[in-house]
């Protein structure tokens, strides 16, 4: 609840910050999307972590990969071909979303193009589907795609999502939740 309230609250560019960022991720999708569903999983099995602590941290971490890191679901809002994802590629910008897009995006206009963001400001929300077009295309003009992308292939190169699941370990010789 308190990560929809910061999504759906933080409209205004001003505001749109990583840390920001970062608050609606943690607090909307790591929360509920996997912490509280493994803390359900644990009662209807009878069992009680004995760390809870590592149990959030693995939960949210899982949350931040499946999110913030990958970016994969703000990639598709804004990239995706409506007719796979179901959904829009303006929606993002319509309800004036703070996402890795737009974060992007505000970081690299701030310091190459002050102008440019300026007529960002002016369409982002907008009323109008031309209006949302042309935020959209300001993202394109700026390769903001290519940029999730190169970050993307360094991300996977590293192994940063298989070295966090291989550090995990559970049944036999201990693990990092205890299981009890």
């Amino acid at each position: 609840m308190v990560g929809q309230m910061l999504d759906t609250g933080t409209n205004e560019l001003d505001t749109f910050s990583w840390a920001r960022y970062a608050s609606i991720v943690q607090h909307k999708t790591s929360h509920y999307s996997f912490f509280l569903p493994l803390v359900v999983g644990f009662h209807l099995a009878d069992r009680t972590p004995t760390n809870q602590t590592e149990l959030r941290r693995i939960a949210y971490r899982i949350g931040d990969l499946f999110q913030a890191k990958t970016a994969q679901d703000d990639y598709l809002d804004c990239f995706g071909d409506p007719a796979v994802t179901g959904k829009s590629n303006l929606t993002d910008f319509a309800e004036r979303k703070c996402t890795w897009i737009t974060c992007t995006l505000i970081d690299k206009l701030s310091k190459d193009a002050p102008d440019k963001l300026a007529f960002f400001r002016e369409y982002f929300g907008g009323k109008s589907e031309q209006h949302l077009q042309l935020a959209r295309q300001i993202v394109l003009d700026e390769h903001i795609g290519q940029e999730f992308a190169h970050k993307q292939a360094i991300f996977e190169y590293q192994g940063a999502p298989n070295q966090f699941i291989l550090s995990f370990r559970v049944n036999g010789g201990g693990n990092s939740v205890g299981i009890g």
